[in-house]
C-alpha cells in the first residue's frame, strides 16, 4: 500500500448510486481486492467496506478521483445466486409493520413462515396486502439500484443466525 494511503489515512472517492455518481468520504481499510485498489470504510456506512481503484498518475494528475467498484468474490456471487433465486422462487416479498431500532416502520419477507414476521401485522395499501415484486428485490440485491427497502436478515439476505 502506498504510503499516503495508509490504514486510517482518509480518502474521498467517486461512486455510481442510482445511475449518478456520487463523491463519498472514507477511512483506508486495507490493499483492495486487486491490484492497485483499496478497501473503504465509507463514512456513514462502515460496516460495508467498499472496494476503490486507484486512478494512474496522468488520470491523478487530471483531477480523476479514485473510484469505487463493484467486487464478488465466489462465495459471494453464489450467496447472491442463492438469495436471488429464494427470492424468484416465492414471485415476491411482502411487508408486515414492524417498527426497529432505526427508524424504520416496514420490514419486508419473502418467507411467509419466517420466525422474525410471526406475529406482526401484515402492512395494506388500499386494503390488499402491501408487496413488492421479485424482479425489483432482484435488482436491489444485485446492487442495480432502486429504493432500499428493509429486507429480512434471515428470510431475504438468508443471515439465519439472525434472531431477532
Amino acid at each position: 500500500m502506498a504510503s499516503r494511503f495508509k490504514a486510517g489515512a482518509r480518502l474521498q472517492f467517486t461512486q455510481q448510486v442510482n445511475g449518478k455518481t456520487v463523491t463519498r468520504t472514507g477511512e483506508v481499510w486495507s490493499d483492495g481486492p486487486v491490484v492497485s485498489s483499496l478497501w473503504v470504510l465509507p463514512d456513514g456506512d462502515r460496516r460495508n467496506p467498499v472496494p476503490v481503484k486507484l486512478p494512474t498518475a496522468r488520470q491523478e494528475d487530471a483531477g480523476q478521483l479514485p473510484e469505487a467498484f463493484v467486487h464478488n468474490s465466489p462465495a459471494q456471487q453464489e450467496l447472491l445466486a442463492a438469495r436471488c433465486s429464494n427470492v424468484s422462487r416465492r414471485g415476491q416479498v411482502y411487508a408486515v409493520l414492524d417498527a426497529d431500532l432505526l427508524g424504520n416502520t416496514l420490514s419486508y419477507h419473502a418467507d411467509p413462515g419466517c420466525p422474525l414476521a410471526a406475529g406482526k401485522e401484515p402492512a395494506r395499501q388500499h386494503g390488499r396486502p402491501l408487496t413488492v415484486s421479485a424482479h425489483r428485490v432482484i435488482d436491489l440485491l444485485s446492487g442495480k439500484g432502486g429504493v432500499g427497502l428493509n429486507l429480512c436478515r434471515r428470510c431475504v439476505w438468508l443471515d439465519m443466525e439472525v434472531t431477532r
